[in-house]
């Protein structure tokens, strides 16, 4: 048997890799980015995750005329866990509803942009059924808002 013949066959017989090698969505590296917007300030709250049990939260808001206040801290690596399965429950790559911007009636505009494992999707959560009704995309945008209104205020 040539060379070129056994290393064909070896590979036509090696198995292609098992799901149980491929990794969760959501475990390794990923970037959160929430945006609140409105007449009343702008805020940025951003959570950087970089390895299985490290993250970083940063919300920077500016009032009306007001100085940006810039707000950080490590994730605890239980907030890191609970965070990571709330973004595989909530599946934001598949199909997401339009919000809506009403920031002209003094309502925000609220973002969300989720990147990882090469991919990225932004969305609007304000005034968005998926993420008004009770299921794993509220509760992920209610983690997210109740950090965002914890660090606030710098």
């Amino acid at each position: 048997m040539t060379a070129t013949a056994l290393a064909a066959l070896l590979l036509l017989a090696t198995p292609p890799p098992s799901p149980t090698t491929l990794a969760a969505p959501f475990s390794r590296d990923f970037e959160l980015l929430v945006v609140s917007d409105s007449i009343w300030g702008h805020c940025d709250l951003s959570v950087t995750a970089t390895g299985p049990t490290q993250a970083e939260l940063v919300n920077a808001c500016r009032d009306y005329d007001g100085p940006v206040r810039r707000t950080a801290r490590k994730l605890l690596p239980a907030e890191i866990g609970t965070l990571r399965a709330l973004l595989r429950q909530a599946d934001l790559f598949s199909k997401v509803s339009e919000g809506t911007d009403h920031r002209g009636i003094d309502l925000p505009l609220i973002t969300l942009k989720v990147t990882a494992d090469g991919r990225s999707a932004e969305m609007v959560c304000f005034m968005n059924p998926d993420f008004q009704r009770d299921g794993p995309r509220k509760r992920l945008l209610d983690q997210l808002l109740t950090w965002f209104r914890e660090t606030r205020k710098g």
